[in-house]
C-alpha cells in the first residue's frame, strides 16, 4: 500500500509517499480502506519535531480517517465489512489502509462525504471533552474560545451553539478571520 511518511523533521519537503506493507487487523481490530484523512496541527507539529507523542521518523501520521471496512480481526463482527466509517487512529491514517480497534469506528451517515467524516473524530472528541467534562459549560454562560478558526476551535463553537443561551467570544489569527 502507499502511505505518506514523515522521513525526518522539517518542512513539507520531508514528506514522501512510499510503499509499505498493508496492516493486518489484530484481535479486536478492523482494517479500513482509507478514502480521506484529516490533517491537523498535531501532524504539522510532528513533522516539525514539536510533538512529543509522535513516533520517531520515518513514520506515518494521521489521527483521523474515513473509509470502508475491508476486514475484521479475530473476535470482531461489527461494524460490518463494507460499512462506511470514520475512525480515530493513534497514527497511520495517512495511508491507503489503517488497522484500528473496532470501538474506534463510527458509522458515517449517508449524507456525509468521506472528506467531511475525516474531519470529525479528534476535533469533536476534544471539543466535547473540553466543553462538557473540563469546563462543564451550562446554559446562559459566557465562553471564550481561543483559536476558533482551528479544527477543534470550529468544533467547539458548533457544540457550544447547542447549549441554550450560551454567549460565545472567539479569537482567531488574522489569516483565519
Amino acid at each position: 500500500m502507499r502511505a505518506l511518511f514523515i522521513t525526518r523533521r522539517g518542512g513539507p519537503e520531508v514528506l514522501r509517499v512510499r510503499e509499505t506493507p498493508t496492516p493486518v487487523p489484530g484481535p479486536g481490530e478492523i482494517l479500513v480502506r482509507v478514502r480521506a484523512s484529516g490533517v491537523g496541527f498535531a501532524e504539522v507539529l510532528a513533522r516539525q519535531g514539536g510533538y512529543p507523542l509522535a513516533p520517531a521518523p520515518p513514520c506515518i501520521m494521521g489521527y483521523d480517517a474515513a473509509g470502508i471496512i475491508e476486514a475484521h480481526g479475530p473476535d470482531v463482527s461489527s461494524p460490518p465489512i463494507g460499512a462506511r466509517v470514520m475512525v480515530i487512529c493513534h497514527f497511520g491514517g495517512h495511508a491507503e489502509f489503517v488497522a484500528v480497534p473496532a470501538q474506534h469506528a463510527l458509522i458515517v451517515p449517508d449524507d456525509f462525504s468521506f472528506e467531511e467524516a475525516a474531519c470529525i473524530p479528534w476535533n469533536y472528541l476534544v471539543a466535547h471533552y473540553l466543553i462538557f467534562r473540563v469546563a462543564c459549560v451550562r446554559p446562559s454562560e459566557r465562553v471564550l474560545v481561543h483559536a476558533a478558526g482551528s479544527g477543534v476551535g470550529t468544533a467547539t463553537v458548533q457544540l457550544l451553539n447547542t447549549i441554550p443561551g450560551t454567549v460565545i467570544f472567539a479569537t482567531a489569527s488574522a489569516p483565519k478571520h
